[in-house]
C-alpha cells in the first residue's frame, strides 16, 4: 500500500478507486446507463 502512495501513480490509483465506486454505483442505481 505504501509503495504505491509513494510511486509516480499516487494520484492514480486514487482517481481510479472513485471511478470504479461510481461506475459500480451507476449501475446498480440506474440514473446514469450508459
Amino acid at each position: 500500500m505504501s509503495e504505491r502512495t509513494t510511486g509516480p501513480r499516487a494520484a492514480e490509483p486514487r482517481a481510479d478507486r472513485r471511478q470504479e465506486r461510481a461506475c459500480r454505483r451507476d449501475v446498480p442505481h440506474g440514473e446514469v446507463p450508459s
